[in-house]
Parts: structure tokens; C-alpha cells; sequence
């Protein structure tokens, strides 16, 4: 589990939120998968005080998962390009910035959120859950819940406060 956010953001000018219209690279999937997962965050997003916005958001919601692949069967950890669904810049200093980072390794059941400065768009929080989720029929909205529980229990931030 880890979380980074940019130091120059002002979190405190952030209150409403929307999710972008194709969250991660591999699409969960499912419909239900996205949903089950969109679902956790938005609930994880108002508990923290913000309000969903649909045309101007302060923030942007991204979600990305490497839930399973013929080598995760295996038990093998994954290598590929995880962050190369992004299309929006981080801040100067990002630990895994473009440049720094082109391959790295998760673990299967891996997930990410990532917010975005919606008039910038630029990344200014993220947060990873290293194989969290358990693959094939055990992987359930509890369990997804609980995986976006953990990773917001690092976001410390709350709408519209310093």
C-alpha cells in the first residue's frame, strides 16, 4: 500500500469530483467490474465531503486495475507498462515519473487511483493497493470495497479544508 500527493497542490480549493470517461487501461473487463469499482470511490469520495459535479469538477477520478492474466493464474507477478493509461502529467519530482520508470512489476489484484486537477490536468494524488484483490469468482464488491477503503485510509485530505 502507498500513496504520494503533489506538495503544491492547494487540496483546499478541491470540492466536487467526476470520474473520467474511460477509467484505467484495462477497463476492468466488466461493466459490473468498473461499476462495483466506481461505486467504492464515489462512497469513499463523498465521505471525505466532496460532491459529484458531471460538466466542471474540481477533480477528475482515474482507476486502473491488473486484476488477472494467464501468468497471475500461475501466481507469477506481472510485468508491463501499468502506467501508460495515463494521459495526464504528474508533478515535478513524481517518484515514478515517465522518464524514471518505463516497466515495473505488480502483482496480480494490484489498483490504483489516481486524481487529477481537472483545469490543469495534472495527477495530484494516487494511491496503490499492491495485490489486494483475489482473482476469479472470490473477487466481490466486498472485496473491492475493502481495497478502496484501504487505499483512501492515506488520502488525508477533505473537501474544501487546508
Amino acid at each position: 500500500m502507498r500513496s504520494d500527493h503533489d506538495p503544491a497542490a492547494d487540496f483546499s480549493r478541491y470540492q466536487t469530483y467526476n470520474f473520467v470517461l474511460q477509467p484505467g487501461k484495462d477497463k476492468l473487463g466488466s461493466r459490473r467490474l468498473t461499476r462495483q469499482f466506481a461505486i467504492a470511490i464515489a462512497d469513499e469520495m463523498q465521505k471525505r465531503g466532496y460532491r459529484r459535479e458531471w460538466y466542471y469538477p474540481d477533480l477528475l477520478v482515474n482507476f486502473a486495475a491488473r486484476l488477472e492474466s494467464s501468468e497471475a493464474a500461475a501466481g507469477n507477478v506481472v510485468t508491463y507498462e501499468y502506467y501508460d493509461y495515463r494521459y495526464y502529467g504528474a508533478w515535478p519530482g513524481y517518484a515514478h515519473a515517465e522518464e524514471e520508470i518505463e516497466m515495473v512489476e505488480y502483482p496480480p489484484g494490484t489498483v490504483n487511483v489516481d486524481l487529477i486537477d481537472r483545469s490543469r490536468m495534472q495527477l495530484v494524488w494516487e494511491g496503490v493497493a499492491f495485490g489486494e484483490l483475489p482473482g476469479g469468482r472470490e473477487r466481490d464488491r466486498a472485496a473491492i470495497t475493502q481495497a478502496i477503503d484501504e487505499i483512501f485510509g492515506q488520502f488525508p485530505f477533505r473537501a474544501g479544508e487546508r
